[in-house]
């Protein structure tokens, strides 16, 4: 007979190793935002977004097309000096993250990481922010806050 209670117990276990993982990939965040209000005086601030695209259209698909966006995660960069909801927003980056916060996955450009802990983590995102187009993008937010003042 299956053992429901132990079950139970190792999902319980899941859910606090769960809420452990995506507490510290927050912590990791907060930490990026920290260092790049400091770097760019408030003017650049990352954050994990829902966002949604158009489905690919192929009219040699087969004759059910499916109109619904697709959505999915992404790592953007937003100016927090403009109020919402005007404030310019950039996507640098996709991401995924497992039920259990560990393994995630940042791509941006052709490259794809895969981060099984905090260190991990933070290597991919400075990574990331070492991306020339990444940079590009991360340099309009700020010239847009010059500009407007």
């Amino acid at each position: 007979m299956v053992d429901f209670i132990a079950a139970f117990n190792k999902g319980l276990d899941a859910a606090q190793i769960a809420e452990k993982n995506k507490r510290e990939i927050n912590s990791v965040f907060d930490e990026l935002n920290k260092q790049l209000a400091n770097a760019t005086k408030g003017n650049v601030n990352i954050q994990i977004r829902e966002c949604e695209k158009a489905p690919d259209f192929n009219p040699l698909g087969g004759s059910r097309i499916d109109f619904r966006n697709i959505k999915y995660q992404a790592i953007c960069a937003i100016n927090p000096l403009f109020p919402f909801p005007v404030s310019p927003t950039k996507e640098i980056a996709t991401w995924s993250q497992d039920r259990t916060g560990y393994p995630c996955k940042i791509s941006f450009g052709t490259k794809e990481h895969y981060c099984e802990d905090k260190v991990a983590l933070e290597n991919a995102l400075a990574l990331m922010l070492q991306d020339p187009i990444v940079g590009e993008n991360l340099a309009e937010l700020m010239a847009m806050s010059k500009a407007s003042a």
